[in-house]
């Protein structure tokens, strides 16, 4: 009887591996395309007391199985500087790979790291850092997607950490 259970248990956990890994390599490779147009809103961490509300854009694309998506991406971004901020406008080219998951049906988490390029209207300082970004959105209509994000890097001349919230809305087409 023991060798009857043993052999039966080992049945039940083999077809559960392979009907896993079948469901995995059954799963449809997928291509995104995405780019977008976002609001800016500095938070905190004293970029909101040097530079206003700012204005972004961006545009990616990127391939996964199922509902998880690898992810990369090329931006724009501009803050307005306030009176009295010598440097002028803040402008951020930021280079960014991560991952988008998916959630229930056109709900998802999204979460990227890459390099922010940096410079000022008008100051010669210049610099790059690490970037990341957290968020999620909402895919509406098959095509057009809205997004809520934060954003945080480190700015040349300072040695906090920059942190602001994105509002996207744009385009992605999920193929």
């Amino acid at each position: 009887m023991r060798k009857v259970s043993k052999l039966s248990l080992f049945i039940i956990i083999a077809t559960i591996f392979c009907s896993a890994a079948q469901a995995q390599i059954l799963k449809r490779p997928r291509a995104l395309v995405f780019g977008n147009l976002a609001y800016a809103s500095p938070a905190g961490s004293g970029l909101d007391q040097n530079y206003r509300a700012g204005v972004a854009g961006e545009f990616g694309g990127g391939l996964g199985l199922g509902k998880t998506i690898f992810t990369g991406s090329v931006g724009y971004q501009l803050f307005s500087s306030r009176p009295g901020v010598t440097a002028g406008n803040l402008r951020i080219v930021p280079v960014k790979v991560g991952v988008r998951r998916y959630l229930l049906g056109s709900i998802f988490l999204q979460a990227h790291g890459g390099i922010a390029t940096q410079s000022y209207a008008y100051s010669g300082t210049k610099g790059s850092s690490f970037i990341y970004e957290l968020g999620g959105g909402l895919k509406l209509l098959k095509m057009l997607e809205i997004q809520l994000t934060t954003n945080s890097w480190k700015q040349p001349a300072s040695f906090n950490r920059s942190n602001a919230w994105f509002l996207k809305a744009g385009w992605s087409l999920r193929l």
